[in-house]
């Protein structure tokens, strides 16, 4: 069944923002209008299994990898709704995301908007261009509890967009502007 008026709605902050639950809740109620789902996640994304989307609460949910928009375009061409994960790691994705909105497909995106050095994702800023609905989630600042809207590499070394390293809480934690060393705002 095909939305009569497509959506492209993309959840980004920090990690632990609970941006791939509501991806997944997105999904459920698209299945539950009989919507044909897709569900998509970068190859690249090996954190908890390469076939499946899984929160860090552990829902989860089956899912295809793909390495590269083509394989994206290729796997969502028939579909009315894609939930595509972690899509800052899946270069060409806000194309694919466009080209099937103009066939009336909707989307869900789970991202973050932002590397641990503060550099913004070029593929989210594309997708927050073109997405009817953005939702801008916080964490909880693993050191003082205030709201969370950065990620921080815990090694002190803190990757650029073209530098990404995958990991979750062992690598990652959320902190607020006052934690983050390149922010260091007291």
């Amino acid at each position: 069944m095909m939305s009569l008026e497509p959506t492209i709605t993309v959840y980004c902050g920090p990690m632990m923002a609970s941006k791939t639950t509501h991806l997944l809740v997105d999904a459920e109620r698209a299945k539950f209008r009989r919507d044909s789902v897709v569900i998509v996640k970068p190859k690249i994304d090996t954190r908890y299994a390469a076939d499946s989307v899984i929160t860090h609460m552990g829902l989860s949910i089956a899912a295809h990898s793909v390495a590269n928009a083509d394989e994206l375009r290729e796997i969502t061409k028939n579909a009315t709704f894609v939930a595509i994960d972690e899509a800052f790691m899946i270069r060409g994705v806000a194309d694919v995301v466009m080209h099937n909105f103009m066939r009336g497909c909707s989307a869900s995106v789970s991202t973050l908007d932002m590397s641990a050095s503060c550099v913004p994702f070029e593929e989210t800023m594309k997708l927050l261009g073109i997405a009817t609905d953005v939702v801008k989630l916080h964490a909880v600042c693993v050191h003082c509890g205030a709201n969370a809207r950065f990620t921080n590499a815990k090694n002190g070394s803190q990757p650029t967009e073209r530098d990404v390293k995958i990991g979750g809480p062992e690598v990652y934690e959320p902190v607020c502007y006052r934690h983050h060393p390149l922010l260091n705002i007291k």
